[in-house]
């Protein structure tokens, strides 16, 4: 499915519009937390949140090829600016 980036933090912005590994038939409301959004269907929902230093994901990342990658490498900046 497409992430939608919905924030104004610049670390996901460029892997908006890209396709992402989801496997769930259940899903987080859109929440003012919501990071990323994805549409399946009629329904939007929340594909990744973030508050403080908790950050949650409805999708695979290890499973979304070398676009995976790339977020998981930008996670980790963040995680490792943040100490």
């Amino acid at each position: 499915d497409v992430l939608k980036y919905t924030s104004t933090r610049d670390e996901f912005r460029e892997i908006s519009g890209e396709y992402f590994y989801f496997v769930h038939s259940y899903f987080v409301p859109i929440y003012e937390t919501t990071v990323l959004t994805c549409q399946y269907g009629q329904q939007k929902f929340s594909a990744m949140v973030q508050q403080n230093n908790f950050t949650g994901m409805q999708f695979h990342p290890e499973k979304s090829s070398s676009l995976g990658k790339k977020f998981l490498e930008n996670l980790n900046m963040i995680n490792i600016k943040n100490i």
